[in-house]
This record gives C-alpha cells, sequence and structure tokens, in this order.
C-alpha cells in the first residue's frame, strides 16, 4: 500500500468504515458481534483505565502498592486466559464468555465494597 498523508489516510479510513456500515444488512450478525465486542472491549478498558485512579483516590493506595497490584493482576489473569481456553472448549465460546462477564460485573462491585466510607 502506498503511503498517504494524514487527510488522505483519514479519509480513507472514514470511507471503509461507512462503507463498512452501509452493509450491514448483509451481515446482520456480523454487525451484532461486532457492536457487542465494542461494548465489552470498551468496558474491560474502562476497567482497567480507571482502576489505577479508583485504587490512588478512594482506597489510598501509594505508588508502590498499586504497581504490585497491576502486577499481580497481570499474573492472576494470564493463567485465567488458559482456564477460560479450556472452559470454553468445554461449554462453548458464548457460555464461557457470558460467565467472564458476569465474573467482571461481580469483581467490580466487589471493588467498589471496598471503598471507604465517611461516618457522619
Amino acid at each position: 500500500m502506498e503511503k498517504l498523508k494524514f487527510r488522505e489516510a483519514a479519509r480513507f479510513a472514514v470511507g471503509e468504515v461507512a462503507q463498512t456500515l452501509k452493509d450491514y444488512k448483509a451481515f446482520p450478525t456480523l454487525f451484532l458481534y461486532m457492536l457487542a465486542y465494542f461494548f465489552f472491549i470498551d468496558g474491560i478498558n474502562t476497567v482497567t483505565a480507571l482502576g489505577g485512579v479508583y485504587g490512588v483516590s478512594v482506597l489510598g493506595i501509594g505508588a508502590l502498592g498499586l504497581m504490585l497490584t497491576i502486577f499481580a493482576v497481570q499474573f492472576i489473569a494470564a493463567p485465567f486466559a488458559i482456564i477460560f481456553t479450556k472452559i470454553a472448549d468445554r461449554i462453548g465460546t458464548k457460555r464461557a464468555l457470558f460467565i467472564s462477564i458476569v465474573g467482571w460485573v461481580v469483581l467490580c462491585f466487589a471493588a467498589l465494597a471496598f471503598a471507604p466510607l465517611e461516618l457522619e
């Protein structure tokens, strides 16, 4: 592919997205999947991006504690990715994904439970 200037690349990208959106009726299942994936990954990215801010401002975790927490999350996430792959093979991808989403929601509410309450 030839090198494009920024405006040309942006115009090309917007045109491709517009063409894809026009073709959604030909692939309704794919469109629904893409929409669901957008919201799913947006939720995960939001939790990941704001987790550090929440830890510092609400829970009062220091920089070292926050780094250790994020490091621990990565070590916990790796084996669970493998476990959920095996679960998906056993019960199906859709059910495994549903279990994963429910787990995320429960975990997020559990994190909210750790927020210190100000007593009056």
